[in-house]
C-alpha cells in the first residue's frame, strides 16, 4: 500500500502476515535537521523489537541511534532521530501483533523536538529567547515535571491557566491519562501556535480564548503582549509590543463548569487576584495546584499563600520568598479530600 505525505515523500507499509511491520519513507536526498515519525497500534502492550535503520540506495541499510516515546494515552509511539545527512530511505521496523492504524512524519527545520514531541517554533510571535528554551529542552520544566509526577490514575481533568505555545499541554497529554483538558490563553497570535501543536501532536484540548477573573461585573480587558510571549500580562509593560482586548469568564463559574481535579497557573503575576479570594468550595474539585508565583509586594504574596491555605491546600516544598518568582506546588490535604 502506497500513501503519498509531503515535499515526494512516499511511505510503505509492510509485514508478513502476523507480527512484522516494516515502513519505509522514501525522499529527495537532502539534510534532514531534525525528525520525529509517529505511528500508533490498536495496543502498544503488543510492540517490541523497535529498530530505525536508513540508506541512500534502499539496498545497503545501517542503524541509527533514537529516542522511543510511548503513549499510552493515545496508543501511539514516536521515533525522534537527530541529524541525518543525505537521506533517501528511512525504514522503521516494529515486531507488533496489533495492526498499524495510523502514521505520519516531520522532518522539517519549522519544528523543534521537545522531550519527543515536535513544537512548531518558527514564527515572528516566538522569540529567540524562548525558541532557545524550548531547543535546549528548558522550557517550563518545573511545571512539567511537578506535574508529571502527580496527574496519576484516571478521570484527571487539567485546567491550564496561561497555556501559551500549547507544549506543557502536549506533554502532559501525551504523558498521563487525562479525561479532559482545558487550555486558557490570552494571546491570539500563540493561540494559532498552540493549535498547530495539538494538530501536529494530535492532542485533544478545549482552548477558552480569554482571562479569567474573580469580577463577575468586568466582562473585557486589555492584554499586554510581550516580547517574549511568555511573560505577556494584564500589567502594562515598556516591552508590550501590542495590546489586545480579551474577553473575561469568572473564574467561580469556569471552576463550577470544568470541575477540575488538578490546574496549572502562569499568568504573570494574575495569580494573586485569582487565588487571594477564592472560596474553598470554588476549588473543591481540585487535588494538586501547580503555580508560577512571581514577585509581589509582602501584603498580597501573604494573602495569596494565606487564602490557600485556608481553602485546604498544602505546599509542597519549601516556602516562595516575597519578591522571587518560585514554582510551587499545592496539594489538598488528605483529610480534606477524603470528605470530598
Amino acid at each position: 500500500m502506497l500513501i503519498d505525505i509531503a515535499d515526494s515523500a512516499t511511505v510503505i507499509f509492510s509485514h508478513d502476515g502476523m507480527s512484522n511491520w516494516l515502513i519505509a519513507v522514501l525522499s529527495e536526498p537532502r539534510m534532514i535537521e531534525r525528525s520525529v515519525f509517529f505511528f500508533a497500534f490498536d495496543d502498544l502492550a503488543g510492540i517490541e523489537n523497535i529498530s530505525v535503520q536508513i540508506s541512500n540506495d534502499g539496498l545497503h541499510w545501517h542503524e541509527v541511534a533514537f529516542e522511543c516515546c510511548p503513549s499510552v494515552e493515545d496508543k501511539s509511539v514516536s521515533i525522534v532521530m537527530g541529524q541525518v545527512h543525505v537521506l533517501m530511505f528511512i525504514r522503521i521496523s516494529a515486531k507488533s501483533k496489533f495492526l498499524l492504524n495510523d502514521f505520519s512524519v516531520v522532518h522539517n527545520d519549522d519544528y523543534a523536538i521537545f522531550r519527543g514531541c515536535p513544537v512548531f517554533i518558527k514564527s515572528k510571535t516566538i522569540s529567540d529567547k524562548v525558541c532557545n528554551a524550548i531547543e535546549r529542552q528548558e522550557y517550563e520544566v518545573f511545571e512539567i515535571d511537578m506535574a508529571l509526577g502527580s496527574i496519576q490514575g484516571n478521570n484527571n481533568i487539567v485546567l491550564e491557566l496561561g497555556a501559551s505555545l500549547g507544549v506543557v499541554s502536549t506533554i502532559l497529554s501525551k504523558s498521563c491519562s487525562i479525561k479532559k483538558y482545558y487550555c486558557v490563553e490570552a494571546n491570539s497570535k500563540t493561540i494559532e501556535i498552540m493549535r498547530i501543536n495539538h494538530e501536529i501532536n494530535k492532542i485533544d484540548a478545549k482552548i477558552i480564548h480569554g482571562v479569567l477573573t474573580n469580577s463577575s461585573l468586568q466582562k473585557e480587558f486589555d492584554f499586554y503582549i510581550h516580547k517574549h510571549c511568555w511573560a505577556s500580562s494584564l500589567e502594562p509593560s515598556p516591552h508590550c509590543v501590542a495590546i489586545e482586548k480579551v474577553k473575561g469568564f469568572y473564574f467561580p463559574d469556569v471552576l463550577q463548569s470544568i470541575q477540575p481535579t488538578h490546574i496549572i497557573c502562569d499568568i504573570e503575576g494574575g495569580e494573586y487576584e485569582l487565588f487571594s479570594s477564592i472560596k474553598p468550595e470554588s476549588l473543591a474539585s481540585v487535588r494538586h495546584i501547580f503555580m508560577e508565583i512571581h514577585p509581589a509586594a509582602p501584603q498580597a504574596h501573604d494573602a495569596l499563600l494565606q487564602n490557600l491555605a485556608r481553602c485546604n491546600f498544602a505546599l509542597s516544598g519549601d516556602v516562595p520568598k516575597c519578591g522571587q518568582m518560585s514554582v510551587c506546588h499545592f496539594m489538598k490535604e488528605a483529610s480534606a479530600a477524603a470528605n470530598q
